[in-house]
């Protein structure tokens, strides 16, 4: 599985900014309710193959246990990301993969795609997301135009390339995927850190996505992560210290 990066289809682009749209072949769009109580995975129907492109939006809120509370399908409560209760997918026998409250990835093997609702004690979960997930065959995507930095890099004050909505959604994903690697350090530790890798964070970037810097906060923590094919960047915080561009808290914002 791999996040959407270069090439990619301008029309899934558009598909990230507009959920209610559907796709042409209604028999590659389907819909359904994901119980946060179902411990199995929950197959959508579709089998994949290398170089589908999927599209997944989630709505509503579920019970994951009195403590937690109700979460979104980003696995967060009115208060913070708490680690469980987002939406995690995965195709065939692969790694499961966070999803959230919207996703796009450009399949890279043959399998079915299963969804279910990450926690680790079922019993005492609640209530079902609404799941829509738009699937491209290979066959129908479009080319489009890739943008070629310098070797070095986009130079300061580039302009966006036409597809950087896609960079965009692939360093957002990435941050919430720090969030919940944060988390989940943080149940075992009682502690945030900056670390990533043995000793730290369980966790790692998309393709073609930098290593994000943390940094911790009194509070909290912050990060910042980078896209070598784009000059934008994206930035989020946990705790009461903004990191503009980011000024919502668990909310990955770019400029």
């Amino acid at each position: 599985m791999r996040v959407l990066t270069p090439p990619v289809v301008f029309s899934i682009v558009c598909l990230l900014v507009s959920p209610t749209l559907q796709a042409q072949d209604k028999s590659q769009s389907h819909q359904f309710q994901l119980a946060a109580g179902n411990d199995e995975w929950t197959n959508t129907g579709f089998r994949l193959t290398q170089g589908d492109l999927v599209v997944i939006f989630a709505s509503g809120t579920v019970t994951v246990g009195a403590l937690m509370g109700q979460v979104d399908a980003d696995g967060r409560n009115s208060r913070q990301a708490t680690g469980i209760g987002f939406i995690e997918g995965k195709v065939g026998s692969g790694n499961p993969f966070a999803v959230g409250q919207r996703f796009a990835f450009g399949a890279d093997q043959v399998g079915t795609l299963k969804l279910r609702v990450h926690d680790t004690n079922y019993a005492d979960n609640t209530g079902t997301f609404t799941v829509t997930v738009i699937r491209i065959p290979a066959s129908q995507v479009p080319a489009v135009e890739t943008y070629t930095p310098d070797d070095d890099g986009p130079s300061e004050g580039t302009a966006p390339p036409a597809n950087n909505a896609v960079y965009v959604a692939a360093m957002k994903t990435d941050l919430r995927n720090l969030v919940t690697a944060e988390e989940a350090f943080f149940a075992d530790s009682v502690k945030y850190t900056a670390k990533i890798g043995p000793g730290g964070l369980n966790y790692s970037v998309s393709s073609g996505n930098t290593w994000p810097t943390v940094r911790l906060t009194r509070d909290g923590w912050n990060a910042v992560i980078g896209n070598g094919n784009t000059p934008t960047r994206c930035a989020i915080f946990i705790g009461s210290a903004s990191a503009p561009p980011a000024i919502k808290e668990g909310a990955p914002n770019c400029q």
